[in-house]
C-alpha cells in the first residue's frame, strides 16, 4: 500500500526534529542543550507515529502507531518544561526525586492508554473510517474525566 500524501507532512515534520536534535546534540554541554534534545526526540516520536497511523492498513496497525505516538504527547510537555528549567539555570533544583514526580503522571497515563482496550478509560471505542481516499482513525472518547 503506498503512503498517503496526508503522510508526508507528519513524516516531514518528523525528519526536522529529529534532525534538529541531532544538530543540538553536538552543543550538549550548554545549559538545557540535552533537555531541547530530548524534548525535540519526543515531537519526532509524535509526528512520526502520527504519520504512521495515517498510513495504516487496519484497525489494529492504526491503534499501535496511536499508542507510539502517545509516547511523544505525554512527554513532551514535561521534557518542554525540564528544558524550559535548565535554559533558566535552574537545573540544580531538578533533583532525582523531582524528575520521578514530573514524569510520574505521564507514565501513569500512558499505562492507562496501554491497557485501554480493556479499560476503556481513553476511547470508548475505535473504528476505521474512510475519508478523502485515505483511512482515518475514528475514536469516541469516554467522558470519564
Amino acid at each position: 500500500m503506498p503512503l498517503p500524501l496526508i503522510s508526508v507532512p507528519f513524516l516531514i515534520c518528523g525528519l526536522i526534529s529529529t534532525l534538529l536534535a541531532r544538530y543540538a546534540w553536538r552543543y550538549r554541554s550548554t545549559s538545557g542543550a540535552r533537555a531541547f534534545v530530548y524534548f525535540t526526540l519526543a515531537v519526532a516520536i509524535y509526528c512520526a507515529g502520527y504519520a504512521m497511523e495515517l498510513a495504516s492498513p487496519n484497525l489494529q496497525t492504526a491503534l499501535f502507531w496511536n499508542n507510539v505516538q502517545y509516547i511523544g504527547i505525554l512527554t513532551f510537555p514535561t521534557l518542554y518544561l525540564i528544558f524550559v528549567i535548565h535554559y533558566l539555570s535552574h537545573g540544580a533544583w531538578l533533583s532525582p526525586t523531582r524528575l520521578a514526580l514530573l514524569f510520574t503522571p505521564p507514565a501513569v497515563l500512558f499505562l492507562i492508554k496501554l491497557f485501554d482496550g480493556s479499560l476503556h478509560l481513553v476511547y470508548a471505542s475505535a473504528e476505521m473510517g474512510f475519508t478523502n481516499s485515505f483511512f482515518l482513525l475514528s475514536c469516541r472518547s469516554c467522558n470519564v474525566f
